[in-house]
This record gives structure tokens, C-alpha cells and sequence, in this order.
């Protein structure tokens, strides 16, 4: 039976407000053990619970996450505007409710014109309360909210369409969760250019390359193909020198027609040479069949040369919904006459201003990971590594590759799905593999610091090697 496009079930499977999208990458842990780091005023208690194989809990309803989506209208026909719906937790019972798209209204938004067709000035075909149905244990990723939008060729500001999933049996709908806003995105008028900042760690090694890329942005697809010229010049970060920063570049960037985007890519190079950050530029010129609004990218490269080695780590910038792992790869080079296991601890933080989410410890000897924090006091700055024994508590250490999840209030670093790769008995580097989280009370924009001590006595404090984006499950 096939439902009209109004509706929004057709049996056990959605029809027009069919349900697809990209999966939440929220790694499912059983049988593990979580150590959790809780602090009550001066001291310190650290909650070990096993859950064993066949132990019964009890089911909380998971929660319903439908997030917010936006496509080009088009300048005729329709196009279908799909806002994923994900579940948080296990989902085995039926999920029921009804569903809304309607215009949205408020401060900030254009309401987009809703109507039964695409006929007229209407801008989406709208509906009202239309009953839907989950099955029990819907996989994550085949479910979305459809919306069909239509296609003119006015001039006119991005439109804003509200979608709402209430009166929601066998899920939990928390502060937002069940609702969405829907952008048509206008894709008439003049098409303009723009090309953003970046920012890239510097090889560990002399001569080494990292390719970093620019990209290169239209305001809206445009039916011509559109170019522009590019160049590099120098900033602190020079191309010339005996030992250069980066290798500079000139040429033409072409977008094809219909297409968004475009890259300028760039090779950086290490030096081994401790310095400050340094920069570099690619200004844009002569644009073809569009015009300019921001014509200069800045890259910023990141010194990674330190005291005690240098490093090298991956992914360089990310970007992640809170919940989802993602797997670090940290690699710690020694200089020339050492072996790794000189090394004595290296510590990896994820911190915003100063607040610490997430701090770990790797300890060489013991060849296991802890959670640290700094108590008793208020100095928790980029070079704030242990400013005294007394002020710095770890967890007792976990090893790689075991059952044992080791977690604060915002993040958690999963052993199981982490491990530490040494480069044999007389080599140079190491390699920390990290699958690490944050929760949802930690969105927002965190920098990720890298400190080591050798059995030397020598001591690398906190430096910034990256940066981490943690996005709300809502996608706002």
C-alpha cells in the first residue's frame, strides 16, 4: 500500500516523511567495566563497576534525536529536504507519535510558505499530526523526517520550516530532541566566492610533507562553471628559506557547475627547529562568472618541536557529535641518542579556557593509561602540567586493550578500543592509539594539548597540537 505525500507510514516503513540518514557513530560497550573519577570537595573517590555477562539491568527508554538539516531550493520541480532521526540507547519497543512540519516563526527566521502542493508562492508542502510508526530495534541511519520543497527563482532570504515529533510512546523526547528546524537554502542571485582559515601541525621530521588543504566556497551553485586565481605569500612562515615552512603555489581553481566547493591544496614541511606558531596566505583574484567576498585564507602552522622530541598527531583538526569516539593516533619522537622507552609519561588534554574535559595519562613503565586531574588549585592554563605532586591525582592505571572504560563528568577514554605501539626495543617513537568521547554537557570548541616527562628529568609542559570541535547530538 502506498501512501499519499502527506503521510508518513506506509506499514513499518516511512513514505513521504520516510525515515534515512547518516548513523551517530556512538560505539555500543558491553561487558565492561567503567572506572569514573568523582571528586567531592577535597578528596577524591573513584566508583569501580563491573557489569558482568547475563547480569540484568534495567531498560531506559532511549531517547529520539531528530536533527536539523537545510538543502537548495532549486529554480523549478521539487527537491526532498530529509532531517535525520536517530535513537540514543537501545530501542526495543515500538515507537509511535505524530509528526509536524509547519512554518517557523520567531526572531532570526523567515517562515518558509507552507501549502498542500507546489503550486504558487508556496515554498514546501506542509503537514499536520501524521501518525507514524517505529518498529522495535530500527537500525540508526535508516530513519529521517522528509520534507518536499519547491523549486522558484526569486530572490528572496533563506527560509525557515519547524518539524516536530510529539506525543511519543516507547522513546524519550528530552529539552529539543524531538524538534527541528528545516532551511531552504535561496540559490538565486549573484554567486560569490569565499575561501577560509586553516590551521596544521608541522611534521616532526626534517623534510617531511603534510598536505593541508583550503577550501574554496560559492554562496549557492551556480549553472556556469565558475574560477578564480590563486596565489601564495609568505607571512612568518616563509617558502624561500633554507629551510622552508611550505611550498608555495599559484594557479587556477575551477568549480565545476552545479558544485560548492573547491580545493587549494598545500604542502607544509618540518624543519625541527623549535619555534613559534608561524602563518602564511592565499589570497584569491579574477574571479569568472563570480565575484569576490572574502579573497585571503590564512594558514596557521603549529610548532611541534619540543625539549624532549617533537610529535606527530591525527586526526589534526576534528570535528565530533558528543557521544561519538573518536581514535586518536598519537606518534612521540625522541631526539637522536634516545629510545623511546627514555620516555616516562605522555599526557594527552582536551581543554576549554579552563575547563579540563578530558585528561590523560600514559605511563611507560607500567605500560598503562590514567585519568588526572588538578585539584586544590585554580591554575589550569596551557603550561599547568603538575605544578606539584600534591595538586595533581590520577586513577590507578588501566591497560591497553582491556574490558575498562575510564571516564570523568564530560569524556572517557575506552581501553578496549585503544593501544600503545612502540617502534621495538631501540627505536624512536611510540605510538598512542586513543579512542576517547565527551559527553553532552561538553560541546563546543576544545584544544588539544600533548606534555612528556623523560627518566631524564626533563619535562615538555602542555603544548596545543590540535583542536576539537564537539557538536551537539542536535546538530545546532
Amino acid at each position: 500500500m502506498k501512501l499519499s505525500c502527506h503521510q508518513f507510514f506506509a506499514g513499518s516503513r516511512f513514505d513521504a516523511v520516510a525515515l534515512k540518514s547518516a548513523p551517530l557513530s556512538i560505539r555500543k560497550r558491553e561487558h565492561l567495566s567503567v572506572l569514573s573519577f568523582v571528586k567531592f570537595s577535597t578528596s577524591v573517590l573513584f566508583i569501580v563497576l563491573a557489569v558482568r555477562p547475563g547480569t540484568a539491568l534495567a531498560q531506559a527508554l532511549p531517547t529520539l534525536v531528530m536533527n536539523d538539516a537545510s538543502v537548495f531550493e532549486g529554480n523549478s520541480g521539487t527537491k526532498i529536504l530529509s532531517l535525520p532521526v536517530n535513537f540514543v540507547g537501545t530501542q526495543n519497543t515500538t515507537v509511535t507519535g505524530v509528526a509536524s512540519a509547519i512554518p517557523m516563526t520567531g526572531v532570526g527566521f523567515s517562515p518558509a510558505t507552507g501549502g498542500s502542493a507546489c503550486t504558487g508562492s508556496v515554498d514546501f508542502v506542509s503537514f499536520s499530526n501524521v501518525p507514524f510508526t517505529i518498529p522495535p530495534n530500527t537500525p540508526n541511519g535508516t530513519l529521517s523526517v522528509n520534507i518536499t520543497i519547491c523549486g522558484n527563482t526569486v530572490i528572496e532570504p533563506n527560509e525557515h520550516i519547524f518539524v516536530s515529533l510529539t506525543g511519543v510512546s516507547g522513546a524519550t523526547c528530552l529539552e529539543g530532541t524531538c524538534d527541528g528546524i528545516a532551511t531552504i537554502l535561496d540559490d538565486d542571485g549573484p554567486v560569490t566566492i569565499s575561501i577560509n582559515n586553516i590551521s596544521v601541525s608541522e611534521p616532526v621530521l626534517r623534510g617531511a610533507a603534510r598536505t593541508a588543504s583550503f577550501t574554496v566556497s560559492l554562496n549557492h551553485p551556480s549553472l556556469l562553471e565558475t574560477r578564480v586565481n590563486f596565489a601564495t605569500r609568505d607571512g612568518t612562515a616563509t617558502a624561500s628559506s633554507f629551510l622552508p615552512d611550505y611550498q608555495s603555489r599559484s594557479g587556477a581553481l575551477i568549480i565545476p557547475a552545479g558544485t560548492l566547493t573547491g580545493a587549494i591544496e598545500m604542502s607544509i614541511l618540518g624543519d625541527q627547529i623549535t619555534e613559534p606558531n608561524q602563518t602564511f596566505f592565499v589570497d584569491l583574484s579574477n574571479p569568472v562568472n563570480a565575484t569576490l567576498t572574502d579573497s585571503v585564507g590564512q594558514a596557521t602552522i603549529r610548532d611541534t618541536t619540543l625539549t624532549i622530541g617533537g610529535f606527530d598527531l591525527s586526526p589534526d583538526n576534528a570535528t565530533a557529535r558528543e557521544g561519538e569516539i573518536i581514535d586518536y593516533a598519537v606518534t612521540w619522537i625522541v631526539p637522536e641518542g634516545q629510545v623511546w622507552r627514555d620516555l616516562k609519561t605522555l599526557d594527552f588534554r582536551l581543554r576549554q579556557g579552563s575547563k579540563v574535559a578530558l585528561w590523560v595519562r600514559w605511563d611507560e613503565l607500567s605500560n598503562t593509561f590514567s585519568i588526572c586531574e588538578t585539584v586544590g588549585s585554580k591554575s589550569r592554563g596551557r603550561s599547568s602540567r603538575s605544578a606539584s605532586a600534591s595538586e595533581v591525582i590520577c586513577t590507578p592505571g588501566g591497560v591497553p586493550g582491556s574490558a575498562l572504560v575510564l571516564e570523568t563528568a564530560l569524556g572517557e577514554i575506552d581501553l578496549a578500543e585503544s593501544s600503545v605501539v612502540g617502534s621495538g626495543p631501540t627505536g624512536q617513537s611510540v605510538t598512542l592509539n586513543l579512542a576517547v568521547s565527551l559527553g553532552p554537557k561538553a560541546t563546543g570548541h576544545y584544544v588539544v594539548e600533548l606534555a612528556a616527562t623523560n627518566d631524564l628529568g626533563a619535562e615538555d609542559n602542555f603544548v596545543h597540537a590540535s583542536d576539537l570541535l564537539i557538536r551537539p547530538v542536535k546538530g545546532r
